[in-house]
């Protein structure tokens, strides 16, 4: 079996992650949203991946990535049928996030870093929660990233 190399990350990268929210953004939307950031001058790639809910924002360099996410970051909301949902702005990391679906109850954490391992540094694993706007909040889904 042939060793994965690391993969380079996305340089001078943050990231507008829409996922949790209700639906995902067009691309004018997030054109627009962009520039109410005021970053369209130091902007020079923008890459909407609509399959994981995430807008890859490349600026001119990386100290022009963090001053945005330290200007930014919690506080940009959206608001869709009366629902305020929070809009996060990181820095890209180049982490990749999987989320395991159906586990039964008794695989524990250990058993899915040593499994994960190989594919590179496993930095968390967090077990699911149904959100407080649920019907059964607190409750487990079987649902591990």
């Amino acid at each position: 079996m042939e060793t994965m190399k690391p993969r380079p990350i996305r340089a001078n990268t943050f990231k507008l992650v829409y996922e949790g929210i209700a639906r995902r953004p067009s691309r004018s939307e997030v054109i627009d949203f962009i520039d109410t950031l005021k970053a369209g001058e130091v902007v020079t790639r923008i890459q909407l991946c609509t399959s994981t809910a995430i807008v890859y924002v490349e600026t001119e360099t990386m100290q022009q990535a963090e001053l945005i996410v330290a200007q930014h970051q919690g506080k940009h909301f959206l608001t869709i049928d009366g629902t305020s949902y929070p809009l996060p702005i990181l820095l890209e990391d180049g982490a990749t996030e999987v989320r395991l679906h159906e586990l039964p109850p008794y695989v524990t954490g250990a058993e899915i870093e040593a499994a994960m391992c190989c594919f590179g540094k496993v930095v968390s694993i967090t077990e699911m929660e149904y959100g407080p706007d649920s019907k059964v909040p607190g409750k487990k889904p079987g649902l591990s990233r």
